[in-house]
């Protein structure tokens, strides 16, 4: 009898810890970003997977993403961020397909930081 008090009081122990635990949601953060996102490291190779064959040096409309004084200038205007980020009054680019999480997130921190080359 004694042996199964001590295992009910285990169990009751048990679940009560489970369930009293405070849960906490902290959205996930990849750690793909560096402290210094740099062009040629980092977002020329995204351009060149994901951007380069409709915006690439033989585009004659449109942006060019190719290089690096163009994706800057196009940088500085805004529309490279709204238009990877799919925000509002920006054509979502690329048009047949999504970025992953981790290029969006570099591409934002590298024209939050200035563009750095």
């Amino acid at each position: 009898m004694k042996a199964i008090n001590i295992f009910y009081f285990l169990l009751v122990m048990l679940f009560s810890q489970c369930m009293h635990k405070e849960k906490v949601l902290v959205a996930p953060t990849p750690n793909c970003l560096p402290d210094t996102v740099r062009y040629t490291a980092h977002i020329a190779p995204i351009m060149i997977r994901s951007c380069n064959a409709c915006h690439g040096p033989f585009n004659t409309t449109g942006y060019n993403t190719f290089s690096f004084a163009e994706l800057s200038a196009l940088a500085q205007t805004g529309k490279l961020v709204g238009s990877v980020n799919h925000m509002p009054d920006y054509i979502a680019m690329p048009i047949r397909s999504n970025l992953d999480t981790c290029s969006i997130m570099l591409i934002t921190k590298w024209v939050a930081q200035g563009g750095v080359e």
